[in-house]
């Protein structure tokens, strides 16, 4: 691929971006294309990345995934072409690694411009929740909670990164009264067979768009049945309400086992091609890649195809 227009988009208030690194990702963006550079805020990112994608053949996302998020969601609402290549400057950086990126800053940028280069990109499908896209995964329960007590101390979170999730994620597993509920009822255009009905309930919602990555360093998480892969359709992982023995085990068989924890008991996984909609007694939290969505009772996930164009490290 010739020399061409690429947006850097970077969060300078994310966990692995500060000047230094954005300078010299301009720097060595700039060798080979044309970089224009906007630094994101919580106000306004929307509008200046629309206004700002006319023309632009490559989005270059430096930041974590909640920032990577807002992005893609603006492209992919403007049915943009222009290829997404997200760059590892978060915390745990899900997108990235996923798609085969390496963690450090400087080798990215030489397998992502490899890749751009090469004309290495490929359309791929993502998720939506209530309308709100997300690349990596979306919950309802009880990982958006931990996803909302962890955005609520930004301090914290900057500074003890993965401990902070993990104290997070006990916290919200330690008994309290009255655990949400939450019932599946799939739409008309979905093909699967109802999966909870109203003396089943669920009190974990995990919608998968692509394999995930656990907050324990370099360590996946294996989530989905031996032979399933993500990118073809959403898998929703929906756990019935358990205990904190039952939880700590989950989490061992997601760390440590191959079989992840579709099989375990309480735990029900399924593909979703179309939508389903879940629907809670009482308010819920949401989050779609890291970012919390305001409470509601009705959650409704769809897959949506060819959504994006992202980058493919390796030859699709």
């Amino acid at each position: 691929m010739h020399s061409v227009r690429v947006l850097l988009v970077a969060n300078p208030h994310a966990r692995g971006v500060n000047r230094d690194r954005i300078s010299a990702s301009i720097e060595r963006w700039s060798r080979e294309h044309q970089v224009d550079l906007l630094l994101t805020s919580r106000h306004g990112l929307d509008e200046d990345v629309r206004a700002a994608l006319a023309g632009t053949q490559a989005v270059a996302v430096l930041g974590g995934d909640g920032t990577l998020n807002r992005v893609a969601n603006v492209m992919a609402n403007a049915k943009s072409d222009a290829t997404l290549v997200p760059l590892p400057g978060g915390t745990t950086n899900v997108v990235a690694r996923t798609l085969g990126l390496p963690r450090a800053l400087g080798e990215a940028h030489d397998v992502a411009l490899r890749a751009l280069g090469a004309g290495w990109t490929s359309r791929r499908g993502w998720g939506r929740l209530n309308g709100w896209g997300f690349l990596a995964n979306a919950g309802v329960g009880f990982d958006a909670a931990v996803v909302k007590r962890v955005e609520s101390r930004p301090s914290l979170k900057a500074h003890l990164g993965h401990l902070w999730f993990a104290a997070a994620a006990c916290r919200e597993a330690w008994p309290r009264p009255g655990p949400t509920a939450l019932f599946s009822e799939p739409a008309q255009s979905e093909s699967i067979e109802p999966g909870l009905d109203r003396s089943q309930s669920a009190f974990w919602v995990l919608a998968l768009a692509t394999h995930p990555y656990s907050y324990a360093g370099r360590r996946p998480l294996t989530v989905l049945p031996t032979g399933c892969r993500s990118g073809d359709g959403l898998w929703a992982v929906e756990v019935r309400p358990s205990s904190v023995l039952t939880i700590a085990r989950l989490a061992g068989r997601m760390l440590y086992s191959s079989k992840g924890i579709a099989t375990a008991n309480g735990v029900q996984c399924r593909k979703v091609t179309s939508e389903v909609t879940y629907y809670s007694m009482a308010p819920a939290s949401a989050q779609t890649d890291g970012e919390p969505m305001g409470p509601t009772c009705s959650f409704s996930f769809r897959w949506e195809p060819d959504a994006l164009r992202l980058i493919a490290p390796t030859r699709p």
